[in-house]
């Protein structure tokens, strides 16, 4: 249950609307940042659990939940990896997974699964490639 962590989340933002100049702002945004990454790797693990049940669709919508949820957050870039991993791989939808590898190499530079995602995004275009040659 993420409700405690979603109250404390929720003063921490309304301390931040209400007091943006004070002196524990830097502090109360790295509190921010540790709760959003809590949330999301919760989030994560609901994902991994409907993964290893077959529940594929339910994995890759909880696995973007934390992408829109908390979207810079950490996990989100793994998060997108291992979506678009489950949407090749089990659900066969290149497509989708095409476009979630163009995401995280555009938007998660310092992500450590940008050079994976760079590798999956390579080797789907070249396949695509190689589909449409006559």
């Amino acid at each position: 249950d993420q409700s405690f962590t979603k109250e404390a989340l929720s003063a921490i933002e309304r301390f931040i609307m209400q007091f943006p100049q004070s002196e524990h702002l830097a502090d109360a945004k790295e509190k921010r940042a540790v709760l959003f990454s809590k949330l999301a790797q919760h989030a994560m693990e609901v994902a991994a659990y409907y993964k290893k049940r077959g529940r594929f669709k339910a994995a890759v919508e909880r696995y973007m939940s934390v992408e829109s949820l908390y979207p810079e957050a950490l996990e989100s870039a793994e998060a997108l990896f291992l979506a678009a991993r489950i949407l090749e791989v089990e659900l066969n939808d290149t497509d989708q997974a095409l476009e979630l590898y163009v995401q995280i190499v555009n938007n998660k530079k310092d992500s450590p699964y940008i050079e994976q995602a760079s590798t999956y995004l390579g080797k789907l275009l070249k396949e695509r490639e190689e589909l449409q040659q006559p």
